[in-house]
């Protein structure tokens, strides 16, 4: 039940992806029940022969009975001999069951340490890069490798031009795909389309409709309404006539006042009035009936008015329910449809058919197809998955390049600015000292000029008296100041001809700098581009890595489907041999009742007696077999309910293990609430075990109940401690017991009242050894109140309590988040 349990949470988790698995489980579960049915029924029909062949007949012969006997044991060995059979299946299954869950838990931890190792990779990786890019920084400090290094750059450029060229050609490949799924779309839409523009014709049918409706309506409303007008008109007329003979009434009165005061005659006067009133009464009663008739037209209109809003009451109405009725008639197709996908997709699953072998081969070979297909499903997503790690490693190490590049490049470009700043300042340095020299320039060339026009002028014709007296001085004085003028002017072109030297020098270091300065320029733009290509690659990255995680959960998906089916095909092909073993063996009982049949039926003098009990034994087979239908209905809703209970009253997960010849008797639980794999483990020894602790519990006395001992830790971390809760006798162990005592009214019953009383006396004495596994076991061994806890409780407080611990912990963790346990379900917080 607990793995059906799982089974059922792994389906209900994923109904998607995972709708062919789920009606394969829901076949297997039927088929399994099936089997169960054919084993009760099998077993309950060997239980009634026995008891049938265990009655006394008649009063047959010795050896006959002896003979009848014999052949009763045989078959109770053999009936003895398949049920142990059927024990041991069951307990190999189980094990092969926990096997599976130990390798699925070493398969969980492999990934948790794979993961652990490629984050350690990572982060050495990460300071192996930062030390290569300080090797870097230093080895760029050097000028002499600028230009190499530029000219690598430009390559590198290159190659990611041609890069982000093919990235193009493949983005523009996955354009061009999606540009046929979408003309695939359109062509749906434009079916859709003409669709509703045949729904629209309709409803502009139908408007067309209500519009000359509406019309007819309309002009019906203006007859009526004119109608009305001509009755209004009339009703003025006729008021306006009463108006009109009221007036001549007061005037005939007034000429009847004025005759009775001229003195006419009072017999006259009453004749002519009585003809007066008889004629306006006429008039007032033609009147009064003429108003009568309008206001009964009056009447009609209002109805027809009246009628008229009720049919445009009727007409929306119309309306609303023909757009329901689509609305409806939308929604009926959409579920016909999903239907027919759902009944296509569970007629290659779903058999109506008998259990029959036939049956049972052709759900084999469709669950080995739908696992084939699952492993190669399983194998092409690990294609995927590797395909896309190798392209993820490949745009890291494109990314690594190119980060090194762009550092590589900025640090070029710092040197350039640098570089560039410095000739700046000598360059100005430069103008500075050119300008000096200039005005130097100019200022010795005015001097020489005016000390040459001295010269000049001190070399002219001067009067002998001055001749006399300057001619010893003068000449020795402008030789001398010539010769000093010459080396000045010497000096000056010289410093002349360096500063242009220095100028044309600053000028060619000007312009290289310039185009040092446009290289660092299109090194900025590359190192731009680089930049906006790195964001790109980090958003396919990070694409990849989606697709990564996606494609991971799927192939995980797919290995717990291909699990779940080996699971549900190893249990088939063990139901199948118990089939056929369980069918053989009724077989074989069948054909030695009938030979005893025979055998009686020629040699017994009570054959019509023992044919007629026989009879009415197949006739009690048969309301066994119904009475065990509406018990096994009954006992499954039983299980199910106890299930539940044990669930969502108890919190435990509880797994029970059959003793076989070496293992032990083991009752596992496993707390739903909590998000670890911590277990506790209740053994008990098998037989040959039960006898030594007989004989131990026995020697020790009441000093040995009560001593709690510390197992042994094995693989996985074991702690065991020896509990002092004893179970009662199992339901099952006290069938057997009576059936044993029933069966075995041909021997002595006090040996087997002894035997009995020693087997629950063993029973009684028999404990069980708790063991916590896994989380338990490294909580006990650092916890010391939960040690102190384990001394102190008794067992179901103890697991009480830890239930409970567990469930706060679990609040505590997700809040008012709705968690999930170690089984991937969802617990609801309460």
């Amino acid at each position: 039940m607990h793995e059906q349990t799982k089974m059922q949470d792994a389906t209900e988790s994923s109904p998607r992806q995972c709708r062919g698995a789920g009606f394969a489980a829901v076949r297997l579960r039927q088929q399994r029940r099936q089997m169960e049915m054919l084993t009760e029924m099998t077993k309950s029909l060997c239980e009634e022969t026995k008891k049938a062949n265990a009655q006394p007949v008649g009063a047959p012969s010795a050896p006959e009975l002896l003979r009848l006997r014999c052949e009763i044991e045989e078959l109770r060995l053999a009936n003895r001999k398949k049920d142990s059979e059927l024990a041991a299946a069951k307990s190999a299954h189980w094990q092969a069951v926990s096997q599976l869950e130990q390798r699925i838990h070493t398969l969980e931890t492999n990934v948790a340490a794979a993961k652990a190792s490629t984050k350690e990779v990572e982060h050495l990786g990460n300071q192996r890069v930062l030390e290569l890019r300080k090797l870097v920084s230093e080895l760029e400090a050097k000028n002499a490798y600028l230009t190499e290094k530029v000219e690598k750059a430009g390559a590198e450029v290159l190659a990611v031009r041609a890069e982000r060229d093919s990235s193009r050609a493949q983005s523009e490949e996955e354009k061009r795909r999606f540009e046929e799924q979408l003309v695939d779309l359109q062509k749906t839409l434009q079916k859709e389309r003409e669709d509703s523009d045949a729904a629209k014709q309709q409803v502009s049918k139908l408007t067309g409709e209500l519009a000359e409706k509406e019309g007819e309506l309309a002009l019906e409303r203006a007859a009526k309404d004119e109608a009305a007008n001509r009755l209004e008109k009339d009703f003025a007329c006729q008021r306006e006539t009463l108006e009109s003979v009221i007036s001549g009434l007061q005037r005939n009165l007034r000429e009847v006042a004025a005759a009775k005061e001229s003195g006419m005659d009072d017999r006259a006067l009453y004749a002519e009035m009585k003809a007066r009133c008889a004629k306006y009464a006429e008039k007032v009663q033609a009147l009064q009936k003429e108003l009568v008739e309008a206001a009964r037209q009056q009447e009609a209109l209002e109805q027809q008015r009246q009628q008229v809003e009720q049919q445009k009451r009727q007409e929306r109405e119309l309306e609303e329910t023909t757009r329901s009725l689509r609305e409806m008639e939308l929604v009926k197709e959409q579920r016909e449809r999903d239907l027919q996908e759902w009944e296509q997709l569970a007629a290659s699953f779903v058999l109506d058919e008998p259990p029959s072998r036939e049956a049972f081969r052709r759900h084999l070979l469709l669950l080995v197809n739908a696992l084939q297909a699952l492993q190669f499903e399983k194998t092409t997503a690990t294609a995927q998955i590797e395909n896309l790690r190798a392209r993820m490693q490949e745009s890291e190490e494109k990314l690594k390049a190119r980060k090194e590049a762009e550092e590589l490049l900025e640090a070029k470009l710092a040197q350039a600015e640098q570089r560039a700043v410095h000739l700046a300042r000598e360059t100005s340095e430069a103008k500075q000292q050119t300008e000096l020299l200039k005005i130097r320039l100019a200022g010795a060339l005015s001097a020489t000029s005016e000390e040459v026009e001295r010269l000049l002028v001190s070399a002219r014709p001067v009067p002998e008296a001055a001749k006399k007296g300057d001619s010893a001085s003068s000449c020795g004085e402008a030789p001398a100041q010539a010769e000093t003028l010459e080396i000045k002017i010497q000096e000056l072109h010289a410093q002349a001809e360096a500063s242009e030297k220095i100028i044309s020098q600053l000028e060619s270091t000007k312009e290289r700098l310039e185009s040092e300065l446009r290289a660092a320029q299109q090194l900025a733009e590359a190192s731009v581009t680089l930049r906006r290509e790195k964001d790109e690659l980090a958003t396919a990255n990070s694409q990849l890595t989606a697709e990564l995680q996606r494609a991971a959960d799927r192939v995980s998906e797919l290995h717990r489907r291909a699990e779940s089916a080996q699971r549900e095909a190893t249990d088939l092909r063990v139901q199948t041999g118990k089939e056929k073993n369980l069918q053989g063996n009724l077989q074989r009982a069948r054909e030695r009742i009938a030979a005893l049949e025979l055998q009686l039926a020629r040699g017994a003098p009570d054959a019509q007696q023992l044919q007629r009990q026989v009879e009415t034994l197949t006739a009690e087979v048969a309301a066994a077999k119904e009475r065990l239908k509406l018990l096994k209905d009954s006992y499954t809703k039983q299980i199910s309910g106890v299930r539940d209970a044990i669930y969502h009253t108890l919190g435990w997960s509880v797994s029970y293990k059959a003793p076989t010849g070496s293992q032990d008797e083991s009752v596992t639980l496993q707390s739903l609430y909590s998000t670890h794999d911590g277990l506790v483990v209740f053994t008990r020894g098998n037989a040959a075990g039960a006898g030594l602790s007989e004989n131990s519990s026995e020697t020790g006395g009441p000093t040995s109940q009560k001593r709690r001992r510390r197992g042994s830790a094995d693989s996985t971390q074991s702690v065991g401690i020896e509990g002092e809760q004893r179970e009662e006798e199992k339901q099952k162990e006290q069938s057997g017991v009576e059936n044993e005592s029933r069966e075995g009214a041909a021997g002595p019953p006090a040996s087997e009242d002894t035997h009995r009383d020693k087997f629950l006396s063993r029973f009684a004495k028999e404990r069980f050894r708790v063991s916590f596994l896994n989380a338990y076991a490294t909580k006990y061994e650092k916890d010391d109140k939960f040690r102190a806890r384990c001394a102190s409780l008794a067992w179901p407080a103890f697991t009480a309590m830890l239930c409970l611990d567990e469930l706060q912990s679990i609040r505590a963790q997700f809040g008012s988040r709705i968690p999930k346990n170690v089984h991937g379900m969802l617990l609801p917080m309460p």
